[in-house]
């Protein structure tokens, strides 16, 4: 989409929205999740990998932004019931994503997936206090988090 304002040219935006057409019929689930992961030889979303980022997760929410983005480029409200869907999803589960996890190495990792949930959180924190609830948790929780987890083990790219 970006490509199209940067050029004015048609074909970007066209390819984006097949792109979030083909994302929102193939990955999506009817609680409003999205599958992480496709596989195009099989053509089909993996449902479980073992590994916690094959998981449908907290941090899918960032992919409703590029919905968001979809919906007010083409008008299509398709776009923008899944980007709204799937915020109510991650609202249900984000206190969860952090807990249980010991190793720090393993909670700095986690914790990059975090914050692209809080990224994710953004556009609904002027919709509903729910989301504006949500990112003021997670923010403190990254936070401690952060200062539990010390020096040695921080990443430029969480703390970004």
């Amino acid at each position: 989409m970006h490509l199209n304002s940067a050029t004015n040219d048609q074909g970007y935006l066209d390819y984006a929205e097949r792109c979030g057409l083909a994302l929102r019929s193939r990955m999506n689930t009817v609680d409003g999740a999205f599958f992480s992961l496709y596989d195009l030889e099989s053509d089909r979303a993996y449902e479980e990998l073992g590994e916690w980022s094959g998981e449908m997760s907290v941090p899918q929410l960032k992919v409703g932004l590029a919905f968001l983005e979809l919906y007010k480029a083409t008008g299509r409200g398709e776009f923008e019931l899944d980007a709204e869907a799937l915020r109510k999803w991650c609202l249900k589960r984000h206190e969860s994503f952090l807990g249980g996890e010991v190793d720090d190495v393993k909670v700095v990792d986690r914790l990059h997936a975090y914050c692209d949930f809080l990224e994710g959180l953004l556009p609904g924190v002027a919709l509903d206090a729910d989301s504006g609830r949500a990112l003021q948790f997670g923010l403190l929780r990254v936070e401690n988090l952060l200062d539990d987890i010390g020096d040695e083990y921080q990443r430029c790219d969480v703390m970004a």
